[in-house]
């Protein structure tokens, strides 16, 4: 299950190519590209979007026939990529 502890390990193994919108989205969050959650820690009004963002994430990538699951060479190289440009 993804959670805030451990978001950013959790992505690297999803190929947000596939994603829908909504939560490709999700990923370009302030608070997810600064790795900053003081804001979620300290707003409920955040907390409660980020939960939801979380809580569908989990369910989109849970589901059992999602290509996100089915990971090739290719997708991988794609993860790689977006996460080194964030460096």
């Amino acid at each position: 299950m993804i959670n805030i502890g451990n978001y950013f390990e959790a992505i690297k193994t999803i190929d947000f190519t596939n994603l829908p919108d909504a939560l490709k989205n999700g990923d370009n969050s302030p608070w997810a590209a600064q790795n900053e959650w003081s804001a979620y820690n300290s707003n409920e009004n955040i907390k409660r979007v980020v939960d939801a963002y979380l809580q569908k994430l989990n369910e989109w990538v849970g589901s059992i026939n999602h290509p996100a699951r089915k990971r090739t060479r290719q997708n991988r190289n794609l993860v790689k990529k977006r996460n080194q440009s964030r460096r």
